[in-house]
């Protein structure tokens, strides 16, 4: 407050009495000048109580009389006005005390840390700056009762008295699991049957029926069960589930006669005639075929079965593959039947027997009949993963489950499939976890996360790593540079440029000896062995730590089938991880990890093969050679390929200028006027034609 110069008149004589901390006048002073003053009386006793070193210190009166304050000098007359303005009294001044006022209830509040506290700051000071965390304290603390409670009856009451509460929705979460947990408790089918009665729109009304169908059948390996199971249950959402186990426990031989037997026990199996041509086709290998720049398909024995006539053909997946013609694409099934014209725009591979189609730039989803699941309006949509797919409209992504309902909403930059009930999501460049209900398992807060893996999840916060429980907390602190989750539950961490492992309850299990580096074999465990570099040297350890190859290996590339790929000085070879035999000579220029009982080794840029025992198959002779399938070798000589196996008999000479692979079993080989297939199982030349 500017400096008082003393006046005749009440006003001069408070801001006089002020000026040396005489609060009793001032306060008398400036009640005396409240009906000629309103508005600069008002000001001198909002400052006064709002002052802690006086007796009048209250911030409550301090509010209602900046805001009088604040009133009055909207009709103030001028001489009102020049009395303000003589001691630099302006709006701004008000506004800021009113500011500061605001400021010190709150504080007051936060220390009281009561519900009734805020809840009398919201009423007293509504519409202030600190209304709104005021309400989320408040709240806050009302929600730490009820989830001690943590009853549904606690959780509505909460959701009944706080409806507009930033818990609101978590408050609606927990209730609904609590409303489950309560009605289930007993454990019985008979509880989780009522529960499904009661409440088919509770968000665990899949998992009472999934529950309902584990007691009711308990996993059992008669069929008779799970038909039981059908003809008690006929609204369960897992009477399919129900009659695949029927079906697989029933024929464990897929042939005409365990069929017509299934049929003679189960006349009233709805899929029977369906699964029969499925199963029938499923065993039909169908590879791509072009002809004159036109795509169809042939079988697994060189026969076309389905015509050229498509612009581009997708491999089949579940019986269905993606063709495309005059810019649409759609379906056809192993007969070459045209289920779904090419119609989309865009259109994906079948998956769980549905499909993500698209058509100007908006996606939905189709059956195996072309029936339209979901409507085409997402501008991203993923397929299903535990029933949920993440689907994008205005540029944020929610969760949609089968039936196209909107589960969790539309909140998230980027949102993952689920696994094992939780998904990753990026909201403001920050990630976090949330489980199948929405619910926000861990914030967003964190720069990467990785999915859990027994409920423990690695996470990176402020460029540091750490280990988080689902159950217990923190179970690694955020202090290192790196952490990677191994196969056998123990965690790679690097700190100050070493690198050691970290059990499960966070105790040390391999001390930080270790170079770490760019390779992943670094931190990862292979049938319990890894690769370790100590001091610039490899050897390979056990998960305890143990040494089971000294340190004295400029390289270790990798481990497999037992073996491991050393390097000392420039050349390669090979040490048995059992036996643990140095070779007394390193032979190979590079050598190659052991696939199907082979390597692949390097002498002088021509490549050739090894078995187990070291011994060289197939002299270094190739100028490449690489394991496709089925111990089917593609071997090149400068340009040109051809097919070999590991005893070196030639399948297909070494005359073609490509090949491709498909179905992990058939390779397509070309040069100029000729084409082949061959089946890598059979070890046939399935069609070979002149090529355009």
């Amino acid at each position: 407050m500017s400096s008082f110069v003393s006046k005749a008149g009440n006003p001069d004589k408070a801001f006089e009495s002020l000026q040396i901390f005489d609060y009793f006048n001032a306060k008398k002073y400036f009640e005396k000048s409240i009906k000629k003053y309103p508005s600069v009386a008002s000001y001198g006793l909002a400052f006064i109580y709002s002052k802690n070193d006086n007796p009048f210190y209250n911030t409550d009166s301090a509010f209602k009389k900046i805001n009088e304050a604040l009133s009055f000098l909207t009709i103030a007359d001028s001489k009102e006005k020049a009395i303000l303005e003589k001691y630099k009294v302006r709006i701004s001044d008000m506004q800021s005390l009113q500011f500061k006022i605001i400021n010190d209830a709150f504080v007051h509040a936060e220390k009281q840390s009561t519900i009734s506290g805020f809840n009398h700051f919201i009423d007293f000071y509504g519409d202030s700056h600190k209304y709104k965390d005021a309400l989320r304290f408040r709240d806050s603390l009302a929600f730490e009762i009820v989830r001690n409670d943590n009853t549904s009856e606690s959780y509505g009451a909460f959701m009944e008295q706080y409806p507009e509460s930033h818990l609101y929705y978590t408050a609606r979460s927990r209730f609904e699991r609590a409303l489950y947990n309560e009605l289930t408790a007993e454990g019985t089918p008979d509880a989780y049957e009522k529960f499904t009665i009661a409440y088919p729109r509770s968000p665990h009304f899949r998992e009472a029926h999934e529950q309902l169908f584990k007691l009711a059948t308990r996993d059992a390996s008669d069929p008779k069960i799970y038909h039981d199971f059908i003809k008690k249950y006929p609204s369960s959402l897992f009477i399919e589930d129900a009659w695949q186990r029927v079906f697989e426990l029933s024929i464990p031989v897929f042939n005409e006669q365990s069929l017509q037997n299934f049929r003679s026990t189960y006349p009233d199996y709805p899929y029977q005639d369906k699964l029969m041509t499925e199963f029938s086709l499923i065993k039909m290998v169908l590879l791509p075929y072009e002809k004159s720049g036109k795509y169809g398909f042939i079988n697994s024995e060189g026969t076309l079965v389905i015509d050229p006539v498509y612009d581009f053909v997708e491999p089949f997946a579940e019986g269905m593959a993606v063709v495309g013609k005059d810019g649409k694409s759609g379906y056809v099934n192993k007969m070459g039947e045209e289920v779904i014209p090419p119609f989309y725009d865009e259109a994906e591979n079948f998956h769980n027997n549905l499909a993500v189609v698209g058509d100007q730039n908006k996606l939905g989803v189709i059956d195996r009949n072309g029936r339209m699941i979901i409507p085409l309006k997402y501008s991203e949509l993923s397929d299903f993963s535990e029933g949920l797919a993440a689907a994008a409209e205005n540029g944020l992504f929610g969760y949609i489950d089968r039936d196209g309902m909107q589960i969790i909403n539309p909140q998230f930059d980027i949102a993952g499939d689920f696994k094992n009930g939780f998904a990753i999501c990026q909201k403001d460049e920050n990630f976090g976890l949330i489980d199948q209900a929405g619910n926000e398992l861990l914030p967003f807060i964190y720069q990467d996360i990785a999915l859990p893996v027994n409920r423990m999840i690695v996470l990176k916060k402020d460029d540091l790593f750490g280990v988080v429980s689902l159950d217990s907390g923190i179970v690694i602190p955020f202090e290192y540079s790196m952490i990677k989750q191994t196969s056998n539950n123990l965690f790679a961490c690097v700190k100050n440029g070493k690198l050691g492992f970290i059990n499960s309850t966070g105790g040390i299990q391999i001390p930080f000896y270790y170079v770490p580096g760019s390779k992943s074999e670094l931190y990862e465990f292979t049938d319990g062995f890894l690769i370790a570099n100590f001091n610039g040297k490899y050897g390979v350890i056990d998960s305890m730590g143990r040494k089971i190859i000294p340190f004295r290996f400029d390289e270790i590339a990798s481990l497999s089938f037992g073996k491991a790929v050393v390097r000392k000085g420039s050349k390669w070879n090979y040490i048995d991880l059992n036996d643990r035999t140095v070779p007394s000579r390193f032979n190979y220029d590079k050598a190659f990890a052991f696939q199907r009982g082979f390597a692949i080794v390097e002498v002088k840029s021509k490549w050739g093969l090894v078995d187990e025992k070291g011994m060289l198959v197939i002299p270094p002779q190739y100028d490449e050679l690489k394991l496709i399938a089925n111990n089917v070798f593609v071997a090149r000589r400068d340009s040109i390929y051809g097919l070999i196996d590991p005893n070196h008999n030639v399948l297909v000479p070494v005359e073609y200028e490509k090949y491709s692979l498909f179905e992990n079993e058939f390779v397509l080989m070309s040069k100029p006027g000729e084409r082949l297939w061959y089946n890598t199982r059979s070890f046939d030349v399935i069609r070979k034609e002149s090529a355009e």
